[in-house]
């Protein structure tokens, strides 16, 4: 792979109005640790501008989805450059298990409201059909009633 083409994966980045951002920094950081373990020459020409671009966490975390030697506790890789790469930002991993845990119980905690929510949703449409608007069979009422009873508190 050339160096122009890397330097229009890059260049691409820098458009604000760039369409799937996410997905083309994924891309980018695939090719880019190909191309280190293939031509270094190449990737040494953009090692700041990658490295820039994973100094921001959301990227950084992009970056160790498709990239496993930048996760947290990876082995060492063989390349100098790899090996830099990743003494720089596995002290910085945004998946370290601290950190992970720390999303974790946002995550759950944010999901439980949701359940919640979906739960008086739920009870409040049920409630409705029985008793406020709507033509529905009695088997139907009758279900209804029994999803009221057991439906969870």
């Amino acid at each position: 792979m050339s160096s122009e083409i890397l330097a229009a994966l890059f260049e691409e980045l820098h458009h604000p109005d760039t369409r799937d951002r996410s997905a083309r920094i994924q891309n980018l950081c695939e090719v880019y640790w190909d191309i280190l373990s293939n031509d270094t020459s190449i990737a040494q020409l953009h090692l700041n501008e990658f490295t820039l671009l994973l100094r921001e966490d959301e990227n950084l975390a992009l970056a160790q989805l498709v990239i496993p030697e930048l996760r947290y506790s990876a082995p060492t890789a063989k390349e100098e450059t790899k090996r830099h790469i990743q003494h720089l930002f596995q002290s910085v991993s945004s998946l370290s298990p601290n950190t992970t845990q720390t999303k974790y119980a946002e995550v759950h905690q944010l999901f439980e409201s949701e359940k919640d929510i979906i739960q008086e949703m739920d009870l409040y449409r049920a409630a409705l059909l029985l008793f406020n608007r709507g033509e529905i069979s009695e088997a139907r009422k009758t279900r209804l009633r029994e999803w009221l009873q057991n439906a969870p508190k």
